[in-house]
């Protein structure tokens, strides 16, 4: 059996804020209400983050071995619109039509 792939590299910290890391080097940092900063990097290549023992982030990553409800809220795709020349907006799978998808 393989590995589970991941699809959603990402980290809630105590104070709720979500963190989403879409690419290889897309580094997210964010101070949190209790004054630390908290990061996640490394998109669905690899998962890096850094640790506050004395408060913890919760790990929110979701991988394809996860339920398919969770799947669809987690998963982002990247478009630039029909012709491709709009900015990039993410996505989420649940929030794309049938035909997007194909």
């Amino acid at each position: 059996m393989s590995e589970p792939k991941l699809l959603a590299n990402r980290i809630i910290t105590p104070d709720g804020t979500m963190l989403q890391s879409f690419g290889r080097h897309d580094y997210k940092t964010y101070i949190d209400a209790n004054g630390k900063e908290y990061m996640v990097d490394g998109g669905i290549e690899y998962c890096r983050r850094n640790e506050h023992d004395d408060a913890p982030y919760k790990e929110a990553s979701v991988y394809d071995t996860d339920p398919h409800t969770e799947i669809r809220e987690a998963f982002h795709w990247g478009s630039y619109g029909k012709g491709g020349y709009q900015p990039l907006r993410r996505l989420k799978l649940a929030e794309m039509s049938n035909n997007h998808i194909e």
